[in-house]
C-alpha cells in the first residue's frame, strides 16, 4: 500500500473547500477552534454556507487540489512500480528473460498558495466551526455544521462611521455622510 500525506496551503487556518453541489468556493477552519466542546463529535457531512446542501467531508476538494493529488499519486505509483520492476530484474539476472525499464516519472505538482480573500462568518449554532465566505456573499447562509439557515451579520461601517450614520450621494454622486 502507498500512503501520502498531502497539505495544502492555508488561510490563517482556513482550508479552501469547494461545494460538490453549487460549486461555490468557501474556507472552513482546519483546526480545533477555541470554545469547542471537548464531547463535539467530528461530522459525518457538512453543509455548504451557501446552498445548504449535504455532502460527506471527503468530497469538498477542489479542482486544483485535487489535480495536486492526482500528480502526486502517479509519481508515487511510478516510483513504487520501478522498485518493484528494478527489483524482479535484479533477481532474475540468470533468466532467460530479460526486462529494460524505459519511461519518466511524471512531473511533481507546482506549489499552490493560499490567498488571504474572503471574510470571517460564525454561525450562531455552532460559532466554533466558523467559515471563510466570497465578500460579495449578501444572502443568508447555512451553518456548515447542522445546515441550519442564518442571517449574514450586518457588515461594520466604514472606519470613522458610526452605526447609526448612513452614507448617501452627494449632488455630484459622491458619498457624503449625513
Amino acid at each position: 500500500m502507498i500512503e501520502r500525506l498531502l497539505t495544502f496551503p492555508l488561510d490563517e487556518g482556513f482550508l479552501r473547500r469547494e461545494c460538490p453541489n453549487c460549486l461555490r468556493e468557501f474556507k472552513w477552519f482546519g483546526a480545533e477552534a477555541e470554545g469547542t466542546p471537548d464531547e463535539q463529535p467530528t461530522p459525518e457531512v457538512y453543509y455548504c454556507p451557501y446552498c445548504g446542501r449535504a455532502a460527506a467531508t471527503g468530497e469538498w476538494w477542489t479542482p486544483e487540489q485535487l489535480e495536486i493529488a492526482q500528480q502526486t499519486l502517479a509519481g508515487l505509483a511510478h516510483d513504487h512500480i520501478a522498485q518493484t520492476l528494478g527489483r524482479a530484474i535484479r533477481d532474475n539476472r540468470d533468466s532467460w528473460i530479460s526486462f529494460e525499464l524505459r519511461g519518466q516519472r511524471p512531473p511533481s505538482p507546482a506549489p499552490i498558495t493560499e490567498p488571504s480573500d474572503m471574510v470571517i462568518v460564525a454561525s450562531p449554532c455552532h460559532p466554533f466551526e466558523p467559515v471563510k465566505i466570497d465578500e460579495a456573499w449578501d444572502q443568508d447562509l447555512h451553518c456548515l455544521v447542522c445546515g441550519t439557515l442564518f442571517q449574514l451579520p450586518p457588515a461594520e461601517p466604514p472606519v470613522g462611521f458610526q452605526k447609526s450614520d448612513r452614507i448617501r450621494p452627494d449632488s455630484r454622486g459622491r458619498s457624503a455622510g449625513p
